[in-house]
């Protein structure tokens, strides 16, 4: 264990630490801490190695239809769903490559969107979006290289995501 904390999530009692993060230039640390959860009456470690070597957590959504499904965020590999440890990567969804999943969110409808940079050479930033029935689709949010899209916010039928360094700021998609 350790007092590193990137990012917190909050539901039902429970508690998720995701203790990743960048550098000023977006850049992985390879941190292999894994994640906490305290699950209403003690804390588990989630270790690096129990999740295929996953590095960098820096997002955790839990499900709220169905709170045993977390899906793990991870800037430096692909994304992890816990329990089963199913890990999403481009041959499994719609994301591209393995490299900085920024963030994920669910929204009312049950649909999971994922905001993902620099998955081409051109520094290409995309939101991808699984719906309940599993499919997914992506739309390319942007071509700038210096984007570093971050958690997304699904809310009353929209999807946001934050894009910081942007002109716009961000994008709105319906």
């Amino acid at each position: 264990y350790n007092n590193k904390s990137y990012s917190i999530a909050a539901t039902g009692g429970q508690l998720w630490i995701a203790p990743g993060g960048t550098n000023a230039f977006n850049t992985p640390q390879q941190n292999s801490d894994g994640f906490y959860h305290f699950n209403g009456t003690k804390w588990v470690h989630n270790k690096s190695e129990d999740m295929l070597n996953a590095r960098d957590v820096v997002d955790i959504e839990v499900n709220p239809k169905d709170t045993t499904e977390v899906f793990v965020s991870t800037w430096s590999d692909n994304a992890t769903v816990i329990p089963g440890l199913l890990r999403f990567n481009s041959e499994n969804s719609s994301l591209v490559k393995i490299l900085r999943i920024g963030g994920s969110a669910f929204d009312e409808e049950g649909n999971l969107w994922v905001g993902q940079s620099y998955v081409q050479p051109d520094g290409t930033t995309l939101i991808a979006k699984r719906d309940p029935s599993g499919n997914w689709t992506s739309i390319v949010v942007s071509s700038v290289h210096d984007a570093g899209a971050r958690k997304p916010i699904a809310y009353n039928g929209y999807a946001f995501l934050p894009i910081p360094r942007k002109d716009d700021v961000g994008l709105k998609i319906t």
